[in-house]
């Protein structure tokens, strides 16, 4: 019946790692989601299991019925943490006047956060930790063989974490919540009191072994500096392989539950072999050496072969979506080096309690040690080794480690020599195997240029909160654009689309507002949107906030002229920090806030889509002031994007939704604007040379245009989502799955983007009644015709239109003076005319400056600027190849004829 401990100690880990799901993600509102905060709430947690283990190696030998000590530790666990769960979101808002002084003073605020998060996590954590060693007290009671208890225990209970990871993030968070899972996961902890309370485990009289239990002999320190260095290289290469695998698969909450639970599975499975291994009485703490050297030599074999299994089983590099390939791959990296740390830890563990004489004394020294060293290895390896020398180096620094496992652990088997050769001899395979310039040659360089064609690596930097890598397109000889990768994202680009809807976020609610001042933009990315603040001429302070340092730094790549850096200018105030804590924190309000993080399916992400952050948007908003907020519908489903729309319009009683570019959408809402806004105001965007230069490149040239941007109102998305409940920060995971890439076009999709539609809502929308200027409502009107043109060009698969033709380009040509659209139809635009210009005197872009000069000539109905270019390319043109060249000949001539006649006429 003892055996039924085994159950308790799988319970026990089960709610355990259930609970720490819940208060890291929890602790992400409260304290916010940066790296550091993260890392000092993970800090916290494991410094209050080293106090639990403390606490048993002072009062381990006093504890004479273990069974009811483990009862109350699991009792004060299900407790403590349920109550954690449920107000430690609302601390964050109790302490932001705590908070508010040391904003931006991060050593200061870090150490408030460290302290805040030991406080609050310190009682449930001191529990976790003390209930492994209260346990192997319990079980060893009964069976004297120390080795198979304590590999059991431990490895039933990693087993139970492991199951707890992932059916917090599979199943449990999704369907109950975060307050159902916590209070599943109190119940969990209660079933494990129950078992064990219902065990009668008799006494072993371990007298005899007791008597030299406090000697902490050199042997004793081998052994527990051992214990130290195994928890660094295993939590230390941890941080690592997750950072690594991240560049392959989207770093989703399923990616990293899939990451952890392989971690975690193949310690319990290491746990269990090394229990068995010492039930058939085999002397597994004879071995270390050997296996930390097997450790060592795997790390480089699986970094080595890794180019293998990404082709093997990666096949959709960088996909939206979960690979299933993603599952084996992981395993194959993490698995067997997994496995061989935790038959080490219970080696270690066996060996010290061979020399201290006490297992539970022994059980808690080991833990304690290792534990400390997983805290250290953590923090060195995120804050050291990463931003410092790169993943490469540090799975080196990981070998070392694991080699200095092997020099500590007690010689009193092997021979001094002998010891030295194996370590000797596992760092000369180590050096031989490791595959030094992999990564930047393969993973940051040959494989990003075969995903993204065309491009090649201009920076790559792999810091603190990711790996950012700059990729440059080049035309004509010349930078075209760049893009931002983020771990394996593609997180935003400086071409025409992203451009367009980006500086979009900025001009359509500078437009409503009659005199904005102060600015607040969350998120900077590669710097689209903070370049069309400082543009704007009025703003007196643009605050911008970002979790990275090192994207901000690496944005010099796209703004290389200092004077053109929106970071330079004088109004501009940066914050490294998680947005929403920012927005917690801050009592300052502003006219404007614009937010365009990334797509919430990314871990940690969905906090800032969420009703409550909408709502701490609208708090901070000045009377009258409005948000924009990116709506990428290209990475949603149909019911994710409808939850998100039902969260941002609960909130904004005025909301709307606006066509940015293809499925980047704009979400607009306001804090009781008011209005009609008088025309000069709404116009002065296009009277400032430099803004409507922009604006004419990014295809709103005319502020009749802005409106026909719209595509829905608060009434109509009111009725679209009605069925539909909204993201919140209890229930994340109404944000289901990322976008398909189907063929088929959702039902919403297609309802949103038909102009006809959208024309008539506009003309009636109570928002545009309210704020827009009354004399361009119904100028704005014939723009949505046009404006289905330019959602073919960026969603070609969600507008039901025939490719452009020359008598469509007729059309607007005749029937409009628009220019950025016929360019577009042309195959140019405003940022390609930019680069040809750089390359006018080269003789050999000639060509290619003369096809550019004649489209823009047409768009800009200078027809007969354009024949002359035409009739100059006619003999460069192969006639093979001048059908084309001849029909645009054709039309620019009929043109030209047309309007000759219409000047005659006049």
């Amino acid at each position: 019946m003892h055996q039924l401990l085994y159950l308790v100690a799988f319970l026990s880990g089960f709610a355990a790692l259930a609970f720490e799901t819940l208060w890291f993600r929890q602790a992400g509102l409260a304290l916010g989601n940066s790296v550091w905060s993260a890392t000092l709430v993970l800090s916290s947690f494991m410094g209050g299991l080293a106090a639990g283990n403390g606490l048993v190696l002072r009062f381990g030998a006093k504890l004479f019925r273990p069974i009811r000590v483990y009862a109350a530790l699991e009792l004060i666990i299900a407790l403590s943490g349920l109550l954690i769960v449920v107000l430690l979101p609302a601390a964050g808002v109790w302490l932001a006047p705590v908070f508010r002084p040391i904003l931006d003073d991060p050593a200061e605020l870090n150490v408030v956060r460290l302290l805040v998060a030991f406080a609050i996590l310190m009682l449930p954590a001191i529990a976790m930790g003390a209930t492994l060693p209260v346990l192997v007290k319990a079980l060893s009671r009964k069976d004297l063989n120390f080795g198979r208890v304590l590999g059991r225990l431990y490895g039933w209970n990693t087993l139970g974490a492991t199951t707890g990871v992932l059916a917090a993030e599979l199943w449990l968070i999704r369907w109950q919540g975060i307050y159902g899972t916590a209070i599943l996961a109190a119940l969990v902890g209660v079933l494990a009191v129950v078992v064990a309370l219902r065990l009668q485990i008799s006494a072993v009289n371990e007298q005899a072994r007791l008597r030299d239990s406090r000697i902490v002999s050199h042997e004793i320190l081998r052994y527990l500096f051992a214990a130290f260095a195994a928890g660094m290289a295993m939590l230390g290469l941890e941080v690592l392989w997750f950072r690594f695998l991240l560049l392959f698969q989207p770093g989703t909450s399923l990616t990293f539950a899939v990451m952890l639970a392989t971690v975690l599975g193949g310690i319990a499975l290491g746990g269990i072999v090394a229990a068995r291994l010492y039930a058939m009485n085999v002397i597994v703490h004879r071995g270390i050496r050997t296996l930390a050297g097997g450790s060592a030599l795997l790390i480089a074999a699986g970094y080595a072969i890794f180019p293998v299994i990404q082709s093997k089983y990666l096949v959709e590099f960088g996909a939206s979506g979960f690979q299933t390939g993603f599952v084996l791959t992981a395993a194959i990296l993490m698995l067997p080096v997994s496995i061989l740390s935790g038959i080490i830890f219970i080696a270690l563990g066996r060996g010290l309690q061979e020399a201290v004489g006490d297992s539970v004394r022994a059980t808690a020294w080991i833990t304690l040690s290792n534990t400390v060293g997983a805290m250290f290895g953590s923090l060195m390896t995120g804050f050291l080794l990463l931003p410092i020398f790169g993943i490469e180096p540090s799975l080196f620094v990981m070998i070392a480690l694991y080699g200095l496992t092997a020099l500590l652990v007690p010689q009193t088997v092997f021979r001094p020599v002998r010891a030295t050769a194996i370590v000797i001899s596992v760092f000369l395979l180590s050096v031989i195997f490791f595959p030094f310039g992999l990564m930047r040659q393969a993973f940051l360089g040959d494989m990003l240029s075969e995903r993204f064609p065309g491009t090649s690596t201009v920076a790559a930097r792999e810091g603190l909160t990711e790996t950012a890598v700059y990729l440059e397109y080049n035309r004509l000889g010349q930078p075209f654009f760049h893009r931002l990768i983020t771990n394996s994202y593609s997180m935003s680009t400086t071409n025409e689309q992203s451009k367009r809807y980006m500086k979009l976020f900025a001009y359509l609610p500078l437009a409503l507002h009659e005199e904005p001042k102060n600015v607040l933009l969350i998120s900077y990315g590669i710097g689209n949107t903070a370049k069309a603040l400082t543009d704007t001429r009025g703003l007196e302070s643009i605050d911008i906030v970002d979790i990275s340092s090192d994207i901000l730094e690496l944005s010099d790549i796209v703004f290389p002229d200092a004077g053109e850096h929106p970071l330079n200018d004088e109004r501009v105030t940066v914050h490294i920090e998680d947005g929403r804590f920012f927005l917690q924190v801050t009592n300052r309000q502003f006219d404007l806030i614009t937010a365009e993080p990334p797509p919430p399916t990314i871990a940690g992400v969905v906090n800032l889509y969420t009703q409550e952050y909408f709502e701490l948007i609208r708090d901070r908003l000045a009377p009258g002031g409005i948000s924009s907020y990116w709506l990428p519908g290209h990475s949603l489903e149909e019911d994710a994007a409808k939850a998100i729309i039902k969260a941002f319009c609960n909130v904004f009683d005025d909301c709307s939704l606006w066509s940015g570019a293809g499925l980047n959408w704009i979400l607009l809402g306001s804090r009781g604007a008011r209005g009609p806004v008088d025309l000069q105001s709404f116009t002065r965007q296009w009277q400032d040379a430099r803004v409507a230069d922009e604006l004419r490149a990014i295809g709103v040239e005319k502020p009749q245009q802005l409106g026909a941007l719209f595509m829905a109102g608060a009434r109509e998305l009111s009725r679209v989502t009605a069925n539909a409940a909204p993201v919140v920060d209890a229930f994340p995971y109404r944000i289901l799955l990322p976008y398909s890439g189907s063929r088929e076009v959702p039902p919403l999709y297609a309802w949103l983007v038909d102009t006809d539609r959208a024309a008539k809502s506009f003309a009636s929308s109570e928002f545009v009644r309210k704020l827009w200027p009354p004399e361009l409502i119904e100028e704005s009107i014939p723009y949505f015709a046009w404006q289905r043109f330019v959602n073919q060009r960026y969603a070609p698969g969600l507008v039901r239109l025939p490719p452009h033709s020359l008598r469509t380009l007729e059309r607007v040509l005749v029937d409009t003076d628009l220019e950025s659209l016929p360019l577009w139809m042309l195959g140019s635009s405003y940022f390609e005319q930019r680069l040809l210009a750089n390359v006018a005197a080269n003789p050999e872009h000639a060509t290619a400056y003369e096809w550019g000069q004649a489209r823009r000539a047409i768009a800009e109905r200078r027809y007969t600027q354009a024949l002359q270019y035409l009739e100059s390319l006619r003999s460069k043109t192969d006639p093979a190849e001048s059908a084309g060249l001849e029909s645009l000949y054709r039309l620019a001539a009929s043109l030209l004829a047309r309007q000759e006649a219409e000047v005659s006429h006049n």
